[in-house]
């Protein structure tokens, strides 16, 4: 007998397994999931078995030498998840197995902890481990009855046998701060379990190990909860489907929507998506069924909001070179003179800005402030570059000092709710004591004009979530270079297949997502010229290898930073296969991101 283990030491990425010799004493014991440990050059090494087979062709194998930790962490499920995430995102298996079990943080040796602290708590269950336990286990099932600092499993009503419990349920939420709203909306009685990323290392391979026993019904948390060791599972829901952060930006870079609907066409289970501005591949999906009759998603109705347009055009030509349009400013005065809030949005991403010509009237979208005006070549130009301290100073100059302007960034927890709230996208993720009775969007350019074929998309979605902001008689109005721009019009009318009509158009035009598939290479360097070299280098060995895969690039990376330079290709093709011949020779040194969640 043999088995192919996962070994987590360093070595070739694209060496995901290695087979080692079951020995006899072992044959009987060996299950797939478990810990194994096995020699390693001169030293010692664990792994998981995600394999076991009668015969293999490979020659002078050594054999395990002992079974680590015999209860498997991985249910027969993930096992599959395991092989299919590794080739689709064409990431070594190590990285998927990380990514997927909490055990693995850094290394299968985290802690060392003595086995006669802990016999009494967890006898059978534990190896002959020598006083050493993979990932830290029995520091683990401590913390799982000595977690006081923080609530890890909420018990609501009585626990069931899982031979005899209902069908278990997933719910993934985007961000953690929206778990006990998740909760409240559960209306009967449950059995729930919250895990995320966000926990202890300890503390999660507690809830892991709870999981693993099957006496819950659903399992609520963030992006990483899709992962969740249910037996029993009926199925999963996504709220927020179209959220960017269930896109997980580090290898395997995997889409939290994709594995969730691998996981319910692996298990027959049901996969339940939840957005009142759904992707638009997902909806084309649901539209053309290609999606299982069991999947459900929910489309949202034509709405009604009282949102104005204003074009920053014609108030830059009327000569306001303020950040705040007339009407924004004065309907901000009105409101607070009837002692209701203001919530200003700003959602920054890169420092970049508009230019103005008051001679020839050009207005565009530039990255970096030119010396002069590119039509004209007038060198008295304007150049527009906020951000919310330069809008609060502004706002300052106007209005009385008694008004309070408070500023919600990252991680910024909000109590009470102020006469004046200045916010970036942060502001989407909070929760708020009230709602507003204005909601003024100091630019909603800022992603618009980002060159990327999602962006229209991004600002559809952004500007409807914030619409969601408003009081019943609430006041919302968006300030724009480009009134005219279907994501702006359709996102004031609340109109989403509106938009979703438009939007698939152009995208069926161009060829992108959903008529295609998407995968970024991109490489990095300290010097740009050794990253543009690369690229090169890169570009001109695949492009003999072209065979139904488009290739752009290589540009340099929209996102600058200060310590490196990135430089991208995007290949672009109708199936996920047909990468496979030019992926087979990116070099270790690249990153591969499939499906990106965008081309940045």
């Amino acid at each position: 007998m043999f088995a192919e283990v996962i070994v987590d030491q360093p070595t070739d990425p694209k060496k995901n397994f290695f087979t080692y010799k079951i020995p006899p004493f072992l044959s009987k014991e060996i299950i797939i999931g478990q810990i194994v440990e096995v020699p390693w050059g001169k030293k010692i090494a664990y792994g998981l078995v995600f394999e076991i087979k009668k015969t293999t062709g490979v020659k002078n194998l050594k054999e395990i030498s002992r079974i680590f930790f015999p209860l498997p962490l991985l249910l027969p499920y993930h096992i599959k998840l395991l092989k299919w995430m590794s080739w689709y995102y064409h990431a070594p298996m190590i990285d998927c197995l990380k990514t997927m079990l909490p055990a693995i943080p850094k290394g299968f040796l985290d802690h060392y902890i003595s086995r006669k602290d802990v016999s009494e708590r967890v006898d059978h269950s534990l190896p002959p481990t020598g006083g050493r336990t993979f990932g830290g286990l029995q520091e683990h099932l401590i913390a799982n009855e000595e977690a006081s600092e923080q609530t890890i499993v909420k018990n609501i009503g009585q626990a069931k046998d899982s031979s005899t419990a209902n069908k278990q349920t997933i719910i993934l939420v985007p961000n953690i701060n929206q778990i006990p709203l998740t909760i409240a909306e559960l209306k009967s009685s449950k059995n729930i379990i919250i895990y995320h990323s966000e926990l202890k290392k300890r503390e999660r391979f507690a809830v892991w190990l709870q999981m693993l026993q099957g006496n819950f019904e659903v399992v609520i948390g963030s992006r990483s909860a899709v992962f969740a060791p249910v037996k029993n599972l009926g199925q999963i829901v996504i709220k927020s489907e179209q959220d960017q952060s269930y896109k997980d930006e580090r290898s395997p870079y995997f889409q939290t929507t994709t594995v969730a609907a691998k996981i319910a066409l692996i298990t027959d289970a049901k996969l339940i998506l939840e957005s009142q501005t759904p992707q638009i591949e997902t909806y084309f999906s649901f539209k053309n069924h290609k999606i299982k009759p069991s999947w459900q998603l929910t489309i949202p109705k034509h709405q009604r909001s009282k949102i104005t347009i204003v074009d920053l055009i014609e108030e830059r030509k009327s000569g306001n070179f303020s950040f705040l349009s007339d009407i924004l400013r004065n309907t901000m005065i009105q409101k607070l003179q009837n002692s209701q809030n203001i919530l200003l949005f700003l959602n920054r991403k890169i420092e970049a800005g508009y230019l103005f010509c008051p001679q020839c009237n050009t207005s565009e979208y530039r990255l970096l402030q030119p010396e002069i005006c590119p039509n004209c070549q007038n060198p008295m130009i304007r150049f527009y570059s906020t951000n919310l301290k330069k809008v609060k100073e502004e706002m300052e100059t106007f209005l009385p000092a008694r008004i309070q302007i408070s500023l919600v960034e990252a991680d910024t927890k909000i109590k009470t709710v102020s006469p004046i709230t200045l916010a970036t996208s942060a502001i989407l993720y909070s929760i708020i004591p009230r709602k507003f009775n204005l909601v003024g969007v100091i630019s909603a350019d800022n992603i618009l004009n980002l060159p990327d074929f999602r962006a229209s998309e991004r600002t559809f979605q952004t500007l409807w979530q914030l619409s969601n902001l408003l009081s019943t008689d609430g006041q919302m109005i968006i300030q724009t270079h480009n009134p005219s721009h279907p994501a702006i019009i359709f996102a004031a009318k609340k109109d989403y297949l509106g938009f979703w009509r438009s939007e698939i158009s152009l995208r069926k035009n161009f060829g992108y997502p959903p008529f295609s598939k998407l995968a970024k290479l991109a490489i990095s360097a300290k010097k740009e010229t050794t990253a543009s070299l690369k690229a090169e280098e890169l570009m001109r060995r695949i492009k003999s290898l072209v065979v139904d895969v488009e290739i752009l690039g290589p540009t340099p990376s929209f996102s600058k930073s200060p310590n490196k330079f990135t430089y991208n290709l995007i290949l672009k093709s109708k199936e996920r296969r047909n990468f496979e011949s030019i992926l087979n020779l990116v070099p270790v040194d690249w990153t591969v991101n499939i499906d990106p969640k965008d081309t940045l």
